[in-house]
């Protein structure tokens, strides 16, 4: 009868095997973890990432920025939720685009962004707003139709770390309806979300 050996794992083997198990489960932690502080329709982060993250931006100073698409019910009450969704993820792209690797957005829900801002950043407020809408001056093409998107906007500055953030965003958040409000009394409605046929 043939012999058989029996091969016993060495301390390197059960050390090699832990180490790959652990390194899989971390991979599946940093996986998990992503897709819960991220949007997964725009891939920004979201407002769960808001409320863990948020503060590193304004705790030495910066501002808030929030920014409302307006009328993008009409969106998806006339083109439907894919139309919508597609316009979602087109102004997503080109807010990171003009914003650059230092500045945050966030995806707060539906069709309303946030903008963190650190200290020290060179433009004002005001003008990453006017940047932020020059961005949207180009149609947004669905398929076979071209959508003119606005926004609404309005900010809160953090002067020296001073002034809770969820009292910022809360400030910004009342400029920006404000803002709106005054464009509609002047005749101005917030019509950025218009439908137009596709230029060929």
């Amino acid at each position: 009868m043939k012999a058989t050996s029996n091969h016993l794992p060495t301390s390197d083997d059960v050390t090699l095997n832990v180490t790959m198990e652990l390194e899989r489960l971390r991979a599946l932690v940093d996986y998990w973890r992503h897709q819960a502080l991220h949007d997964p329709l725009t891939g920004l982060p979201n407002r769960a990432w808001w409320t863990l993250h948020a503060t590193t931006f304004t705790q030495h100073g910066g501002a808030v920025i929030v920014l409302d698409l307006d009328r993008f019910k009409l969106v998806n009450d006339t083109h439907g939720h894919a139309a919508g969704d597609a316009v979602l993820r087109e102004v997503a792209t080109r807010f990171q685009r003009t914003l650059g690797p230092h500045r945050q957005v966030v995806r707060l829900g539906g069709d309303e962004f946030a903008v963190l801002l650190p200290a020290g950043d060179p433009d004002s407020p005001e003008r990453v707003i006017r940047a932020l809408r020059a961005a949207l001056r180009e149609e947004v093409r669905i398929d076979d139709r071209a959508l003119h998107v606005t926004v609404s906007a309005g900010h809160a500055e953090c002067l020296d770390g001073a002034g809770a953030l969820g009292l910022l965003l809360c400030e910004a958040d009342a400029r920006m309806y404000r803002a709106k409000r005054s464009r509609r009394r002047r005749g101005r409605p917030a019509r950025v979300l218009d439908h137009t046929p596709a230029r060929s």
